[in-house]
């Protein structure tokens, strides 16, 4: 179950610690994506060439993610894969 979601931008760079606005759609905030993760389980992690997406439980939207030459998710306090 996702019990926490931090959608801002990490690395040290300028835009460190900003809600990631260039990544999410329009009209999406910090707080949106939020109140849809929040809560609900994965049940499913799919992919598709560099798409990957994850299938949750209940009703609301799913999470695309595309990752570009070097994407990659970290986890804070867990060690890479």
């Amino acid at each position: 179950t996702i019990k926490k979601v931090i959608s801002v931008e990490t690395g040290g760079g300028p835009r460190d610690g900003v809600f990631d606005d260039l990544v999410f759609a329009d009209k999406v905030d910090a707080d949106l994506v939020r109140s849809n993760l929040v809560g609900r389980t994965l049940q499913d992690v799919r992919r598709k060439g560099k798409h990957v997406w994850w299938e949750l439980d209940g009703v609301g939207p799913s999470v695309l993610f595309f990752f570009g030459m070097t994407g990659a998710f970290i986890v804070k306090n867990v060690t890479a894969l």
